[in-house]
């Protein structure tokens, strides 16, 4: 991740992040620096086939949820890609490993809905 070069106003992340508790002081920002920049580069090489899609969707939810202006459309898109992960994860790992987080991440599209962007209210 040292070797990125990413415009000043886009924010930082540590220099050095290791597993586990580097990432335990991590921001809100900076997890969406870290998903929307360095994930799927730095991660990519290192996961199974179903974990790919996984972070293929996640990292398709950040990009369009952390928006400043969220259109409709893409609003319906990346609810429907929650949903998605949601089932791939239990088809491949268990009904337990669907934690309360992932059902409160599905009513993410109504909170958009009623209250506008998360960007703007979060």
């Amino acid at each position: 991740m040292n070797q990125f070069q990413v415009p000043a106003n886009i924010g930082r992340i540590p220099g050095k992040v290791e597993c586990g508790e580097g990432f335990a002081n991590f921001t809100a920002d900076q997890w969406r620096i870290f998903f929307n920049i360095y994930a799927t580069v730095s991660l990519w090489k290192h996961l199974p086939g179903v974990d790919k899609k996984i972070l293929t969707h996640f990292v398709r939810i950040c990009s369009i949820l952390v928006g400043q202006i969220v259109q409709s459309n893409l609003m319906d898109e990346a609810h429907q890609k929650l949903v998605e992960i949601v089932k791939i994860i239990e088809q491949n790992y268990g009904r337990d490993m669907i934690t309360p987080n992932f059902h409160l991440s599905l009513h993410l599209y109504e909170c958009a809905k009623d209250f506008g962007s998360l960007y703007a209210f979060w």
